[in-house]
């Protein structure tokens, strides 16, 4: 016996992480819009952060050089960054066309019946938040993580004829997640859920998502 837990043990270091609690997406359902109701969206639009390279270069030897149009070989960089750049994302106006399209709406058709406008705001972390995510940091000797953020959403629909906000509401999206590694410091860095980039991206697709089920329960009344 002791030689197979001898045996499991690096397997059991090198396991990674494992989720401790993770807020469950919400449950939505799309009502069916009269077929070729005519719609434009407006906003959606985030930002995401990125991390782009970013290269040191080196001395080129004096019997080496670079035909015109080649790039660099590789061991003249000598050294690389990673470089953080927020950059503008539409990846939310193409989920809230696609779950409208399927809904039965037509976006490429105009004069449009109505506008849409879905506008993101955040995030937000509560009063204790950070004193609870260090808690659970040091508390756990550097081997869990914790993290909860929200982020809100406006959205207003518009009769397109006459420029009149016909429906408005707002949401705000909750999110936590907590996880542990085996292996202190290194194991739980990379856990993935609680970071701020997977948490925007899955409140605004929550939100997204929120925003396009009652677009499209307005519209199934509105057209009857």
């Amino acid at each position: 016996m002791k030689m197979k837990r001898i045996t499991l043990l690096p397997l059991v270091l090198l396991a990674g992480c494992f989720t401790l609690s993770q807020s469950e997406y919400p449950a939505l359902g799309m009502s069916e819009v009269k077929v070729g109701t005519k719609i434009q969206l407006e906003g959606f639009l985030a930002e995401v952060l990125e991390y782009a390279p970013m290269y040191a270069a080196g001395a080129l030897p004096p019997d080496r050089h670079i035909p015109p149009g080649m790039p660099p070989p590789d061991d003249v960089y000598v050294a690389y960054a990673y470089m953080p750049t927020l950059r503008s994302t539409d990846a939310f106006l193409r989920r809230a066309t696609s779950n409208l399209e399927k809904a039965g709406c037509v976006l490429r058709a105009s004069p449009a019946e109505y506008t849409v406008s879905g506008t993101f705001y955040g995030p937000y972390e509560g009063k204790w938040t950070a004193l609870k995510r260090a808690g659970v940091f040091l508390g756990s000797i550097c081997s869990a993580r914790f993290a909860q953020q929200s982020y809100t959403a406006e959205l207003k629909i518009y009769d397109a004829s006459s420029g009149k906000m016909v429906f408005n509401r707002t949401y705000s999206q909750n999110y936590y997640a907590s996880g542990w590694s085996p292996l202190p410091l290194l194991g739980i860095m990379d856990f993935d859920k609680v970071q701020d980039g997977y948490i925007k991206n899955w409140c605004l697709a929550a939100l997204t998502d929120r925003i396009t089920s009652d677009t499209a329960d307005f519209l199934a009344q509105a057209k009857k």
